[in-house]
């Protein structure tokens, strides 16, 4: 079934954030091991000041995966330190598609998009 992608917004936080965290409580495919609040997530992706991008993929007005796009943390003291030039993507998909392939799409778009 076709989906659209588009720039993410505010409103669409709370479904974002519901995605993440039933990936979250699954376990084993992220990094992020506490669940998001609305709020937290906001401040999390939305506002923080690496902050690049946030683009949702939307089937049937429902949001059925998102990516995220920031800089690199130039006062990253953790291991894999990356130049503070450097993009980092998140790809998060609901667990009803995983086997969806969203991923290439989001980075079609990606390719044609201008980071400002």
């Amino acid at each position: 079934m076709p989906f659209s992608v588009r720039i993410a917004g505010s409103n669409d936080i709370i479904e974002m954030s519901n995605i993440l965290n039933d990936i979250i409580i699954e376990g084993g495919s992220t990094l992020q091991d506490r669940i998001f609040t609305a709020m937290k997530f906001e401040k999390y992706f939305f506002k923080n000041r690496f902050a690049i991008c946030s683009h949702v993929a939307v089937q049937d007005d429902a949001i059925i995966g998102f990516q995220f796009l920031e800089w690199s943390d130039p006062n990253w003291s953790g291991i894999d330190k990356l130049p503070s030039n450097w993009g980092l993507i998140a790809t998060y998909i609901a667990k009803r598609l995983e086997d969806l392939v969203l991923g290439k799409n989001f980075l079609v778009l990606q390719n044609h998009m201008e980071v400002k």
